[in-house]
């Protein structure tokens, strides 16, 4: 079941990343962990843009970061790579800030530009 953390805010979220948003959530559960979306368009982010815009995707309801510590070590990057695959060449997943308290999956809609 896909949850928030009590910080997330999901202001100006596009239809694709709704969508990914049940990607995400369906990957999860055929492990048998939840789906816990951690961060949205709160807090600071200073990743790169998308095509066509100027700031963050997070900034534009393109992007969306996961809960990953709940998910065993040894299974991380099968999830990551199962994402790519399912959400295709239009999204872009990375595994970031790995062995630190602020490890996540990032979803993003576009190709960074």
């Amino acid at each position: 079941m896909l949850s928030l953390k009590d910080s997330v805010r999901l202001d100006w979220l596009t239809p694709q990343m709704a969508l990914a948003a049940h990607v995400v959530d369906g990957a999860y559960t055929r492990i048998g962990v939840e789906c816990v979306i951690t961060s949205a368009n709160d807090s600071a982010h200073a990743g790169h843009p998308v095509a066509g815009d100027t700031v963050d995707p997070h900034y534009c309801g393109k992007a969306l970061d996961f809960r990953v510590k709940t998910v065993p070590q040894d299974q991380r990057a099968g999830l990551v790579a199962a994402l790519q695959q399912r959400l295709g060449p239009t999204f872009v997943v990375l595994h970031e800030d790995a062995g630190t308290d602020s490890e996540h999956v990032h979803v993003q809609y576009g190709r960074i530009a």
